[in-house]
């Protein structure tokens, strides 16, 4: 009775074992499937060009009509060139995503007020072919809005206030009451 009750327990950590290495394949199999398509993905590597600097770091999403398309790369500031400021971006190219016309422009954009610069891709109205790897789209330093420079004073202020608020909080009418 004992060897039948071994010989069902050894059974069943047998197929809980091959089960466990199973699983274990397929996630380990899944997650360099994974990383293999994500570095082997089609990817458009683009350079543009502004005359001032607006707060945009490298690893900073760049967008097209709202939607995360790629990041910054790389930024370089050159003062005394015809770039100062030489930003390198990439795109990943999707089903959705396939091509970005040469004529589109780039300008600074920031997730409202007090939110993170990123890098806005605006499509022309009318497309030109489409820009080859490594092309160079124009950089639009100031459209609409608020100009980055008064972005950035914008959220210094604010910041400074929300600051000093938190540091120096409001007596309450209560404390106010046991004064007098």
């Amino acid at each position: 009775m004992c060897a039948q009750l071994d010989s069902r327990v050894m059974k069943t950590l047998l197929k809980t074992s091959r089960l466990a290495l199973n699983i274990t394949f397929i996630v380990v199999s899944g997650a360099a499937g994974f990383a293999t398509w994500k570095a082997t993905r089609p990817k458009l590597q683009l350079q543009t060009c502004f005359h001032s600097y607006s707060g945009l770091e490298p690893g900073a999403n760049v967008q097209l009509a709202g939607v995360e398309i790629g990041k910054v790369r790389r930024i370089r500031n050159e003062i005394g060139t015809d770039c100062p400021v030489d930003v390198e971006f990439e795109l990943a190219l999707t089903k959705e995503f396939r091509s970005l016309p040469s004529n589109a422009t780039a300008r600074f954009s920031t997730e409202g007020i007090l939110g993170p610069t990123y890098l806005e891709i605006v499509r022309p109205k009318s497309p030109g072919q489409a820009i080859e790897n490594h092309g160079v789209i124009q950089g639009v330093d100031y459209s609409d809005g608020l100009s980055p420079e008064a972005s950035r004073k914008l959220k210094r202020l604010v910041n400074d206030v929300i600051d000093k608020a938190t540091a120096h909080p409001l007596a309450s009418t209560s404390d106010t009451q046991e004064k007098h």
